[in-house]
């Protein structure tokens, strides 16, 4: 990911070294504005949320898409579960 010298700020308040860091942790995604933000593939500007109380949303501005997925089972680990990401693949599917 293309972060520049580290010393421009983003709207979040954290220099976009400090957002580049989350990577390891975020796969893919970096940090800002208090969510996710997906920086890389094709879904990349999409942001969201993964809470590990079984909520997801993501909002995907260029596609004009919005995604929240509700359950009650407690994720089991630092990914979403498979349901989750299987609808999000859906409505990306599902898009002309």
């Amino acid at each position: 990911m293309g972060c520049g010298s580290g010393t421009r700020r983003t709207g979040s308040g954290a220099t976009h070294r400090r957002l580049g860091m989350g990577g390891e942790i975020l796969g893919g995604c970096s940090w800002g504005f208090c969510q996710a933000v997906v920086t890389e593939g094709p879904n990349a500007g999409a942001y969201g949320w993964d809470g590990g109380l079984g909520s997801s949303w993501l909002v995907d501005p260029v596609r004009d898409l919005i995604v929240i997925v509700l359950t009650q089972r407690v994720f089991e680990g630092a990914q979403a579960p498979q349901v989750h990401r299987e609808l999000q693949a859906a409505a990306y599917a599902a898009l002309p």
